[in-house]
């Protein structure tokens, strides 16, 4: 009886603790929000980076490439 009652109350229990999963569209949305907030970071950390290495060009004496060149324009130049 009372191993039952343990079960039952068990049982009780799990079905309480029990949550409803979000709908597809509101896991998408929370998803997608989630991927913009770190893309975001990653952003702001590899632009304070850049500004990091421009600034130690600089110190050097040394200058970044103007971006309006292509790519095929700076290695023509190296």
């Amino acid at each position: 009886m009372r191993a039952a009652a343990s079960g039952l109350l068990l049982l009780v229990l799990l079905a309480g603790c029990k949550e409803k999963e979000p709908d597809f569209d509101t896991q998408y949305d929370n998803t997608a929000k989630e991927i913009e907030a770190r893309a975001r970071k990653l952003d702001a950390k590899m632009n304070e980076q850049m500004q990091v290495m421009d600034r130690e060009l600089e110190v050097r004496g040394m200058t970044t490439p103007p971006t309006t060149q292509t790519p095929a324009a700076v290695t023509e130049h190296n």
